[in-house]
């Protein structure tokens, strides 16, 4: 990929921090109280109505086909084989065991637990 394909990309993150930092200072420049605007029932009303709409959608037209997709292809293939060699390679390793004793006095838990008023069951 040529560098030239590559710079609009980084170019549009540039945009739209600097858009973003124009609209707060602009914000500041009218005394406009981000949080009372946030916080308004009318601004509040929009979300609850833009959150109800995207719930809808992916309940209505979305979830049955992005879960087919995921359950089927990605799920179903790709992540289930990898899943099936991991297990398969499993057995054969010959995992350490931990002594969980040896742990704790090398940390000194308890000493750490009695200065922090931990109590230990």
């Amino acid at each position: 990929m040529s560098e030239d394909m590559q710079k609009p990309r980084s170019n549009i993150h540039i945009h739209i921090g600097g858009a973003i930092i124009i609209i707060i200072i602009l914000f500041v420049l009218f005394k406009v109280n981000i949080k009372s605007f946030i916080n308004s029932p009318q601004f509040q009303g929009n979300v609850n109505y833009i959150e109800q709409t995207g719930q809808d959608i992916w309940n209505k037209y979305l979830s049955k086909p992005v879960m087919y997709v995921w359950n089927n292809v990605i799920w179903g293939s790709a992540i289930s084989q990898g899943i099936n060699q991991v297990q398969s390679v499993i057995p054969s390793l010959k995992l350490p065991t931990v002594d969980q004793s040896a742990i704790d006095k090398t940390l000194n838990i308890n000493a750490i637990q009695k200065k922090l008023g931990v109590q230990t069951n």
